[in-house]
């Protein structure tokens, strides 16, 4: 997950209103419409000197995916919500939007991103990247479960939403996995493709957890898009220019009850 949608600098620089996050967890009292909806809302601040009019945030869901941008074909309008008016340096909960589940993804798994952008009068939506751009969020989050120790798998997306051919470069960002427990990732982690403008893959990232040491890991999986303009590299080159980077977490949660006792 690209934590609350905090993005880089932003191409304005000074637009004055960002997307501090958004969140699955209704306040108190408030309920998703019926059994297995959940209320979105998104978190807006203004950090601007001026106050803001026309708040609007529009709320998707997409393929687990490693693609952060509002560009993304996968991405399906869910609704909108907004606010008219926003003073200097407030916050505002906007929302809810009810979120129906909408079952089993293209690869038979129950797990969504959700996608959201915001945009205010004089404050559009600049690169759409998450990574650059204060007015759009991702929470690309999952939760898996063992009960048992068994391998966890999940199916993402990796893809280069450009026209132009990239290289593409898949690392493990960051991991709190207990010692014991094994990660493997395909395609393997360290591995430079080259993929062509447009193209995707299908990626799997498997955990196996042991029953010795520890119940709960988390993973962070990081791609690259790589300029494909520097010959002679059989794996990453740090001078590479890199127009962003975007994210998968997956969070595990494994129970082992007799195997751990």
């Amino acid at each position: 997950m690209r934590a609350w949608g905090d993005g880089g600098t932003g191409a304005s620089g000074g637009s004055g209103i960002r997307i501090v996050g958004f969140t699955n967890l209704a306040p108190a009292g408030a309920k998703g419409a019926s059994s297995g909806t959940t209320a979105l809302y998104a978190r807006v601040h203004n950090t601007g000197n001026e106050p803001v009019s026309n708040v609007l945030v529009r709320f998707y869901y997409g393929i687990p995916s490693l693609i952060a941008s509002a560009s993304d074909p996968s991405l399906t309008y869910i609704e909108s919500a907004g606010q008219s008016y926003l003073a200097p340096g407030d916050t505002a909960l906007i929302g809810p939007v009810s979120f129906a589940d909408p079952g089993m993804n293209p690869y038979g798994q129950p797990y969504w991103k959700i996608f959201v952008t915001m945009e205010a009068d004089g404050s559009p939506i600049e690169t759409g990247w998450v990574e650059s751009d204060f007015h759009v969020g991702v929470e690309n989050y999952y939760k898996a479960e063992s009960v048992t120790g068994e391998p966890m798998t999940l199916y993402f997306r990796i893809a280069n939403p450009n026209s132009e051919p990239k290289r593409l470069y898949l690392s493990l960002a960051r991991s709190t996995l207990p010692d014991g427990w094994q990660l493997e990732c395909h395609p393997a982690l360290g591995e430079t493709l080259n993929i062509a403008g447009g193209a995707q893959i299908t990626a799997g990232m498997i955990v196996r957890p042991d029953a010795i040491h520890g119940p709960i890991g988390t993973v962070t999986i990081e791609e690259e898009l790589l300029d494909d303009s520097f010959p002679g590299c059989d794996a990453y080159c740090e001078n590479d220019s890199v127009p962003t980077r975007v994210y998968v977490r997956l969070r595990l949660f494994s129970s082992f009850c007799s195997q751990s006792a």
